[in-house]
């Protein structure tokens, strides 16, 4: 192939059309061309793109040449900036900021403006901060904010917002004047200017360090604010909602910027969130400010908590929310999740979402005084019992409570006609309660055991009969009931039908399973559930829950890279979770993780529960966990290896302790320590996570109380000793920044106290127990 013909002002513009071509394979075939281009021409490949650029008479073109610049110089993994000449590379630079103000099409200026800030950003000095290789680009931009042409203006704060993330020392000795600036332009009459003055604003607050400086920029607040209402009154509510998105970003991350605004900030947010002329995705989006700010206690610590009336009224907001649901003939013919949702609005889903996250001890207070009104309304909407429903599985102690003396007043004030008219419900209903005699077993504990002789024969009865494809879900729920009434009454009562239960799971495991079947899941955390009801008479049936187990331990994480540009049909998969990484995409199938994190923690309640009853398993499961110890798609998955390692150490010392048990001798024992020795310090040195980093720790007390003293070398101890250093260093400054706090007005007490964390790491929540993970049922 000759690449001289596609060099060439035409053949170029051939090869762009082609670039753009809805036909696949011709399109492809550019690719492979062009691709060849920049790897052996790289000077003709970035002049004819700044050419095109500059000169292409068709907008489609001038557009891709913008982004393709962006790519061939700047994010492509291999870029070829640095394989042009330093006269290309000063050409290209001038070139571009001639575009930014000669270019008329706003689709192409804002392509323009995004090659220019990521180039800007790759030519900052890293040692040297607030230093650059392009130092023309910041005082050009300020001239085009004060160039009093709307097009112009929106550039330079596009751009400068964007720099501001990278090199962000560049600004500091300016901000006095960048202040002003940005005020001019959150109040210009263009609303283009206002928003990109808004973004720029949003940006620059989030990119300084010091509260010192963030200061600098409060005066901003109230115009940014107005800006928000200036397209709310406008009815442009696609402005408003990108508006309410930065909002939230710097709610996000810097909660303490909006306190000397807070009573006004919440006011107007609630205002929005409670319009019912507004569209939903914006009620949404200011209902989401207000939970960020919830959510900030580690960054704000009880300035939420001291605003009057606020819990209050945002609980309020939430379930007027949740009255946008119509009674949808689907809803009545739902047989499973299918149609559950039908009729349900986007506020509705969205209030639901936010209610579970606030938790049960936030609501309850609230939900006292509003809820029994509501229950006694005409309206069906606000009788409708969902959230009730969830209360069932809520982890709050009162919520449970309440919600379980509801469904059982029901019973009896509307016994016998409840029985007569409801006992028909639908497969949907049939798992719902399922769920919630789960729910009122783990509650009630051995108060249950009364109605053991009623309620496990029936349990039993799905459990065998559900076997058709259409009731896995509901045998996945009875396996789960059962377990958990299991739990409740102790083995004495439990020990009989839980042999028949294990029996089945032999049965059922030696079936072939279809890869989306939720039976598995149930499986895992039955079987945990089992072995702690049932204690050391489970090992005679660790060999039927083992293989499962051991087999979703050992799945590999469902991993693709492609393109961050390139659209994917996947982008729309719950399911699959998208983190950008440069220019590349990295999308990883969340299902698979959750339930490789699923297995490692029940391999650790295993362990933990059998101790030497567990030896056989010991090696093979330590050649799981010492890996994952380093997994770092997922922080359960090595939360669970960390704690599983001192659980198998302790099967092991209990075997020598007693007597070569199990053919385990003081030389095994050895052995098992320098394998896990080394592979805790290493990932303890590398551990990104400070909670994980905690639950390390606590492991490797563990290992050392276990160990004789001369099992351990001088080189393990100096080893473990050079990495709690740096450790508690850290934990240093986490503390000393916590103390720096009280001295803020919104310091309050009770919620440092909540969020003090575990005493070992420092970390801003308390570690996590090994059996947390499978003790309270699905929803």
């Amino acid at each position: 192939m000759d690449l001289n013909a596609f060099l060439t002002p035409v053949g170029f513009s051939s090869l762009l059309g082609q670039l753009v071509s809805a036909e696949n394979e011709q399109r492809k075939q550019a690719e492979a061309v062009f691709e060849q281009v920049k790897q052996q021409q790289p000077e003709a490949c970035a002049g004819n793109l700044l050419a095109a650029l500059r000169s292409a008479p068709e907008v489609e073109h001038r557009s891709f040449a913008a982004i393709m610049l962006r790519k061939v110089l700047v994010t492509d993994h291999q870029n070829i900036w640095g394989s042009i000449s330093p006269s290309m590379q000063s050409n290209i630079k001038v070139e571009l900021l001639k575009a930014v103000q000669e270019e008329q099409q706003k689709t192409v200026v804002r392509k323009v403006c995004d090659t220019v800030a990521e180039l800007g950003a790759e030519l900052a000095d890293e040692e040297a901060p607030g230093a650059t290789q392009w130092p023309e680009l910041i005082p050009f931009m300020f001239q085009c904010v004060q160039s009093g042409q709307p097009t112009l203006m929106e550039s330079g704060l596009l751009v400068l917002g964007l720099l501001s993330q990278c090199m962000p020392e560049a600004f500091k000795p300016q901000l006095p004047a960048l202040v002003t600036g940005l005020g001019v332009c959150l109040s210009h009459a263009v609303r283009d200017v206002q928003l990109a003055a808004l973004r720029a604003s949003s940006l620059f607050i989030q990119a300084m360090d010091e509260p010192s400086e963030r200061d600098k920029f409060q005066g901003l607040l109230e115009p940014m604010l107005a800006c928000l209402g200036t397209t709310l009154n406008a009815g442009d509510e696609s402005s408003a909602q990108e508006a309410l998105e930065m909002l939230i970003e710097v709610a996000e991350a810097h909660p303490r910027f909006l306190r000397k605004s807070l009573n006004g900030v919440v006011g107007a947010m609630l205002s929005i969130a409670r319009a019912d002329a507004l569209e939903a995705a914006t009620r949404s989006l200011a209902a989401e400010f207000l939970v960020t700010l919830c959510e900030a206690r580690d960054k704000a610590p009880g300035m939420m908590r001291k605003l009057p009336n606020f819990t209050p009224s945002l609980f309020e907001t939430l379930m007027l929310f949740l009255l946008d649901v119509e009674d949808d003939p689907l809803w009545h013919q739902a047989d499973d999740d299918k149609y559950e949702d039908e009729g349900a609005g986007e506020l509705y889903n969205f209030a639901q979402d936010v209610a579970i996250s606030l938790g049960g001890n936030a609501i309850v207070p609230s939900a006292g005084s509003l809820l029994p009104a509501w229950l006694a309304d005409p309206d069906w909407r606000k009788r409708h019992v969902d959230m009730c429903i969830k209360g069932l599985t809520d982890p709050s102690p009162k919520v449970r409570w309440g919600a379980c003396q509801a469904l059982g007043q029901m019973c009896t004030d509307l016994g016998p006609t409840i029985q007569e008219k409801a006992h028909h419900g639908k497969k949907l209903v049939q798992e719902g309660a399922l769920t919630a005699l789960a729910s009122v077993a783990d509650a009630s504990q051995t108060l249950f055991v009364k109605y053991y002789n009623t309620v496990m024969p029936l349990l039993l009865s799905i459990l065998v009969n559900a076997n058709d494809k259409t009731h896995r879900l509901l045998r996945g729920k009875a396996l789960e009931c059962i377990s958990l009434v299991g739990m409740a009454v102790g083995k004495d009562r439990f020990r009989e039908d839980a042999a028949k239960v294990l029996q089945f799971l032999q049965q059922l495991q030696q079936t072939e399973m279809e890869a989306d079947d939720p039976t598995l899941g149930y499986m895992l955390q039955a079987g945990a559930r089992l072995c702690k009801c049932l204690g050391n008479e489970f090992i005679p049936y660790l060999s039927i829950v083992m293989p499962p187990l051991i087999k979703s331990a050992t799945i590999e994480p469902d991993i693709t890279i492609r393109d961050a540009e390139n659209e994917d049909d996947d982008d729309e998969d719950e399911d699959i979770e998208h983190i950008p990484m440069g220019d590349k995409m990295v999308s990883i199938r969340t299902s698979s993780l959750e339930e490789k994190a699923t297995a490692c923690n029940m391999l650790c309640c295993y362990a933990d529960e059998l101790k030497e009853g567990f030896m056989p398993y010991v090696k093979p499961v330590a050649d799981i966990m010492v890996p994952l110890l380093k997994f770092w798609f997922h922080e359960e998955v090595r939360r669970a290896a960390v704690q599983t390692l001192p659980e198998l150490v302790r099967s092991a010392a209990l075997c020598v302790e007693k007597g070569n048990l199990n053919g385990v001798d003081a030389n095994v024992m050895k052995q098992l320590v320098d394998y896990v020795w080394p592979a805790m310090m290493d990932a303890l040195g590398k551990e990104p996570d400070a909670d994980v980093q905690g639950t390390m720790m606590e492991s490797i007390c563990e290992i050392v109380e276990l160990v004789e003293p001369t099992m351990l070398s001088q080189e393990q101890v100096a080893s473990a000793f050079t990495r709690f250093g740096r450790i508690l260093r850290d934990a240093e400054q986490r503390r000393s920044e916590r103390l720096k706090r009280q001295a803020t007005e919104d310091f309050d007490q009770v919620s440092v106290l909540f969020d003090a964390g575990c005493w070992v790491c420092a970390s801003s929540s308390r570690c996590s127990p090994a059996l947390g993970a499978y003790e309270a049922p699905h929803v």
